[in-house]
C-alpha cells in the first residue's frame, strides 16, 4: 500500500518462492498500526523473478475517507404538529445524491436518495399514539453518518380535528397539477387558501364548508379561475383557526439543455464513462445509449456514469435527457462515438477531449469543472501540469499511476494553493511514462476559464 508520492505505507502481504492468494483486508492502518490520514492511496503487487516482469502494477486505487457529511435540512414541516394520522410527509435538502436517513424516535424508519438537487421528499409512517421525535442524517459512500439535523416532534392524536395538509407533488406544472389532501376526525367548516411568498392571501382554492374524512381535491396553480405565475405557494387549511399548512412550487419551464461534455468521438476502452453538464434546477437524468437494436437507458442523479457493462467495438449514439422537480424535460443533442479496442504495443496518449471550454467555476452550479478525458495504451505513471499563457505553473498532479484505458481528469480553477486562478487561457499538459518505453507519451489541450 503506497500512498500518492510513491510511500510504502503499510504490506499488505508477502511471499517468496510460493503463491499467495485469497482475500486482503487493509483497516486504514499504516506499518506501526496507526490510522492513516485521509486521501487515495494504491494497492501494488511489486513483484520479482523470471516469470512475472512487470513489477509495481496497480491493483486497485482505495480513498480513505474519515469526515462525515454535513447534517441534512429538515424543511418541512417547518414546526411541531399535531396530526389524526399515523404518519408526516418531510421534505429535506442534502447534498445531490446522497443517502438520506430518516429516524422514528432513535430508529431508522427509512431511507432513500435524494436527487440531483439534494431535495429528498418522504411519507414516515408507524407514528406512535402521543409525541414523536423524528430527524435526518446524511450517510456518505465511505459509510460516514452525518450529526442529526434538527429534531420534529409530532404529535399523534387520532382524536385531533385535522391531520397534516399534503400535497402528492410539491412541485408540479400546472398542466398536471396535484393532489392536495387531508383528513377531519369530526365534521369542521374548513377551507383552503393559498398565499404568496410575501405571506398574502390570493383567494380560496377549496370554498368553505362542513366537511368529514377523508378530503381530496385536484389543484391545477389557479385562483379565480387564473393560473398562478411561477413561484412558491403556501396552502393553508383553516377551520376556526390554521390547521394545517405546506409549500408548494409552480413550475411550467423546461429545465436548460445537458450540454454533452465526454467522451469525444473515440476511446480505447468499452467501459465507457459518460459526463455531462446539467443545471442547478435539474431533479434527475436519463443517459440513452444505442448501437443497432441494442439500447441502454440509466436514471440518475449524477452528471456522469461509468457503463456498467463494457460496450462493443463500433459506432454508438448518446443522448441525455433532464428533468426537473416538476416533470418538465429537456433533451440534450446526439453524440456519436466509435469504440476501439486494440491498443498498439507501445506507450500513447489518445483521444484526448474535454469540456465545458471555457468553463467558469464562480459558484453558481453551472460549467464549474473541466473535465479531460484521455487514453492510454499501456499502464503509464501520468504528470499533469497546468499553465498560464506566462508559462507560470499553477497546478500539478505528478506520480499518479493508471492503467491502460481510459481515464477523466477534472479541474476546479484552483492552484495549489486552494485559490482561483484569475480568467484566461491555461495550458493543461499530460506527461505518461512507463518502463517499457524509452518515450514518454504527451497530450496538451487549451482551457479557457471565465468568470
Amino acid at each position: 500500500m503506497e500512498d500518492r508520492s510513491g510511500k510504502l505505507i503499510a504490506t499488505l502481504a508477502e511471499g517468496k518462492d510460493e503463491t499467495i492468494s485469497g482475500t486482503l483486508t487493509w483497516a486504514g492502518r499504516g506499518e506501526r498500526g496507526e490510522l492513516v490520514s485521509d486521501g487515495l492511496y494504491y494497492i501494488k503487487l511489486a513483484t520479482a523473478g523470471k516469470v512475472w516482469q512487470n513489477a509495481d502494477q496497480v491493483a486497485v486505487s482505495v480513498e480513505v475517507d474519515n469526515v462525515a457529511p454535513q447534517s441534512p435540512q429538515l424543511l418541512e414541516p417547518s414546526s411541531a404538529l399535531t396530526t389524526n394520522r399515523p404518519e408526516v410527509a418531510l421534505t429535506s435538502q442534502a447534498a445531490a445524491g446522497a443517502m438520506v436517513r430518516a429516524y422514528l424516535n432513535g430508529n431508522v424508519a427509512l431511507q432513500g436518495t435524494a436527487d440531483a438537487r439534494g431535495v429528498w421528499r418522504v411519507k414516515v409512517t408507524g407514528l406512535q399514539p402521543g409525541e414523536n421525535q423524528l430527524y435526518l442524517t446524511e450517510a456518505d459512500q465511505a459509510g460516514n453518518e452525518s450529526a442529526p439535523s434538527r429534531v420534529l416532534a409530532v404529535n399523534y392524536d387520532d382524536q385531533a380535528p385535522a391531520s397534516q395538509l399534503t400535497v402528492s407533488n410539491g412541485e408540479f406544472n400546472p398542466a398536471s397539477g396535484t393532489e392536495v389532501s387531508f383528513y377531519l376526525a369530526q365534521t369542521l367548516e374548513v377551507y383552503v387558501t393559498v398565499t404568496d411568498g410575501k405571506g398574502r392571501s390570493l383567494g380560496e382554492i377549496l370554498p368553505a364548508a362542513a366537511r368529514e374524512g377523508e378530503v381530496n381535491f385536484h389543484w391545477q396553480g389557479d385562483v379565480a379561475e387564473a393560473v398562478l405565475p411561477d413561484g412558491t405557494y403556501r396552502l393553508e387549511l383553516h377551520g376556526g383557526s390554521l390547521l394545517g399548512k405546506c409549500t408548494v412550487v409552480i413550475d411550467s419551464a423546461p429545465p436548460a439543455k445537458p450540454q454533452l461534455l465526454l467522451p469525444g468521438e473515440k476511446v480505447s476502452s468499452g467501459a465507457v464513462q459518460f459526463v455531462w453538464e446539467g443545471a442547478g434546477e435539474i431533479s434527475r437524468y436519463q443517459l440513452k445509449i444505442w448501437q443497432d437494436q441494442n439500447v441502454f437507458t440509466y436514471e440518475l442523479f449524477a452528471t456522469s456514469l461509468q457503463v456498467p457493462e463494457p460496450l462493443r467495438v463500433g459506432n454508438w449514439s448518446w443522448q441525455v435527457e433532464a428533468f426537473d422537480g416538476a416533470g418538465n424535460a429537456a433533451v440534450s443533442e446526439v453524440k456519436s462515438l466509435l469504440v476501439e479496442l486494440d491498443l498498439p504495443q507501445f506507450l500513447e496518449l489518445t483521444n484526448l477531449a474535454g469540456g465545458p471550454n471555457p468553463f467558469a467555476p464562480n459558484g453558481n452550479g453551472r460549467f464549474e469543472r473541466f473535465q479531460l478525458l484521455y487514453s492510454l495504451s499501456q499502464p503509464a505513471t501520468v504528470r499533469i501540469n497546468i499553465f498560464n499563457l506566462a508559462g507560470k505553473e499553477v497546478y500539478k498532479a505528478e506520480g499518479i499511476p493508471q492503467g491502460a484505458g481510459d481515464h477523466i481528469f477534472s479541474w476546479d480553477g484552483r492552484d495549489r494553493s486552494g485559490r482561483l486562478v484569475r480568467p484566461g487561457l491555461y495550458l493543461i499538459a499530460i506527461l505518461a511514462e512507463n518502463q517499457q518505453n524509452k518515450a514518454p507519451a504527451r497530450g496538451r489541450i487549451l482551457v479557457s476559464v471565465m468568470y
